[in-house]
C-alpha cells in the first residue's frame, strides 16, 4: 500500500484533535475578519491606497482591493456557517467558497502586486474597465439607467486609464 492509502488508517485520535483545534482557531480569525470588513475601509494619508486614489480621481480605485478582499471574507465566512453552523454535509458547496476566496483575495494580490502606484492604478482601472464593458451584455434592454450609469462609468475609467 502507498503511503497516501494508509495515512487515515494511521491517523492518532491526539492528530485529529489537533487539526480540529487548528479548524477552530482559523474560524475564529474567519469571524474577526468578517466583523471589522466593512469599517476597514479607512486610507492613511501617503498609503499606497491613498497615492492611487489621487491618481484615479474622482474614482477611488482602493476601492476594487476593498470589494475583493471584503468578497474573499465573505466567502469564507459562508463556508464557515455553512461547515459549522448548518450541522449538514454538502457536496460540491465548499469548494466554490473556497475557489471564490482564492480567486477573489488573489486578484487584490495581482493588482497590488508592484508596489508602484501608477502600475497599481493602472491593473485596478483595467480591471473595472473590463467588468463594466463585460456587463452590458447581462442587462436587459428595459434597464436603460443601469446601461447609461455602467457607459457613464466605462467612460470615466477610460479616460483615467489613458492619462
Amino acid at each position: 500500500m502507498s503511503k497516501r492509502s494508509t495515512y487515515f488508517r494511521d491517523l492518532k485520535p491526539g492528530d485529529s484533535n489537533l487539526a480540529w483545534k487548528g479548524m477552530r482557531r482559523d474560524l475564529q480569525q474567519i469571524d474577526e475578519w468578517h466583523k471589522v470588513g466593512e469599517k476597514a475601509h479607512n486610507n492613511a494619508p501617503g498609503s499606497l491606497l491613498d497615492v492611487i486614489d489621487g491618481l484615479t480621481e474622482p474614482l477611488q480605485a482602493s476601492h476594487l482591493l476593498g470589494y475583493l478582499l471584503h468578497t474573499a471574507v465573505d466567502h469564507l465566512h459562508a463556508l464557515k456557517a455553512q461547515l459549522v453552523e448548518a450541522k449538514s454535509q454538502h457536496t460540491f458547496a465548499p469548494y466554490t467558497l473556497i475557489r471564490g476566496a482564492i480567486e477573489a483575495s488573489s486578484t487584490a494580490l495581482w493588482i497590488l502586486q508592484d508596489g508602484v502606484p501608477l502600475a497599481v492604478a493602472t491593473r485596478s482601472l483595467r480591471l473595472e474597465h473590463v467588468n463594466l464593458s463585460g456587463s452590458s451584455r447581462f442587462v436587459g434592454n428595459g434597464v436603460a439607467e443601469v446601461e447609461c450609469h455602467a457607459a457613464v462609468r466605462v467612460a470615466l475609467v477610460s479616460r483615467i486609464r489613458d492619462r
